[in-house]
């Protein structure tokens, strides 16, 4: 009976029903989400662009085009701030996130 219960602790650790080494991984939300690095754009979401305070962001391509068919129109009484907050970069999906990456050496 002893041995049994031996044998039967090691299935179970071997088997992984004790211990599991794999992480939980988190969902990307739709925006963010790309297989390769052509599912990426780089986008300004705000009404400012970067030379007034706009930022820009890696996103879904095909979730730019949605978001550009509802998103307001900007009104006229729109206030941006003058500074500068964009940075050279391209577009890639890094683990199935689309991500800003550095060009380093280019000026804004």
């Amino acid at each position: 009976m002893k041995y049994l219960v031996i044998i039967f602790s090691l299935f179970l650790l071997l088997s992984g029903c004790i211990f599991s080494a794999e992480t939980p991984v988190a969902k990307v939300p739709d925006k963010y989400f790309c297989e390769q690095d052509s599912d990426c754009i780089i986008a300004i979401l705000g009404c400012c662009p970067c030379s007034s305070g706009g930022q820009s962001e890696a996103v879904n391509v095909k979730w730019l085009k949605e978001y550009d068919k509802t998103k307001e129109p900007c009104g006229i009484d729109l206030v941006c701030t003058q500074s500068y907050h964009c940075f050279p970069a391209e577009a890639v999906c890094n683990l199935g996130k689309c991500e800003l990456n550095p060009i380093m050496g280019l000026e804004p």
